[in-house]
């Protein structure tokens, strides 16, 4: 899949790491990898990575247990 990401002005994966925070949320889980990689890509982006996790949701499974 091919992407000009230096052309668009706001990436998906940012706009979904700011919707996030507009609700309070601390955490986004995910099962999809290729999701994975660019929500982590975003909270990079945004400058939050303090304040939200991006989990796969495998990874919290394992720490549940």
């Amino acid at each position: 899949m091919w992407s000009d990401f230096e052309s668009e002005t706001e990436r998906i994966a940012n706009l979904r790491v700011k919707g996030a925070l507009s609700v309070g949320a601390e955490m986004i889980v995910t099962a999809c990898p290729w999701c994975l990689i660019n929500l982590i890509d975003g909270v990079k982006e945004v400058n939050v990575e303090a304040k939200l996790a991006i989990k796969d949701l495998a990874e919290l499974c394992v720490e549940a247990l």
